[in-house]
């Protein structure tokens, strides 16, 4: 047994639960027939979802609740010279945009150190947003639903 400190890698309540939904969403996005063709590899069509199901609606619903996805989405992780640094994304514009925000909070929490001490309230506002915009989107067809709830 190798002794770890994973202090720093512990994810809050809520974070974990967006990973639950997100990982839940991308399965039942495939199982539903979402999944983008061009290569071998099953990966989730979340434009195809997005456009055909949630459509430019979602998104301006989204919009007129001053979503902090809408209004100050996440950052995208960069390389400057050789450091690590963050930059300010575009605000979405459209339903894909916003979609691709929500990705970009899982890739930032997951790959981009955006968890622990770095702009806590900000993230975590990201991450629950996320939460119940998924919420909402697994509920809008009914075999994302069936698929995600196991059913």
């Amino acid at each position: 047994m190798c002794d770890l400190n994973v202090e720093k890698a512990k994810l809050t309540s809520e974070q974990i639960e967006f990973i639950q939904i997100f990982t839940r969403m991308e399965f039942a996005l495939k199982e539903c027939g979402y999944v983008r063709t061009g290569n071998q590899n099953a990966e989730p069509d979340w434009s195809a979802f997005a456009k055909k199901i949630l459509k430019n609606s979602f998104y301006e619903e989204e919009k007129k609740l001053s979503s902090i996805l809408c209004n100050e989405p996440p950052m995208c992780q960069i390389i400057r010279g050789e450091a690590l640094d963050w930059k300010l994304a575009a605000k979405p514009d459209n339903i894909d945009d916003l979609i691709n925000a929500v990705k970009r909070v899982r890739n930032n929490l997951l790959h981009g150190g955006k968890h622990g001490e770095l702009d806590v309230d900000r993230n975590e506002a990201l991450v629950s947003k996320s939460v119940e915009l998924l919420k909402r989107a697994v509920v809008m067809d009914a075999c994302i639903k069936s698929a995600f709830e196991g059913l």
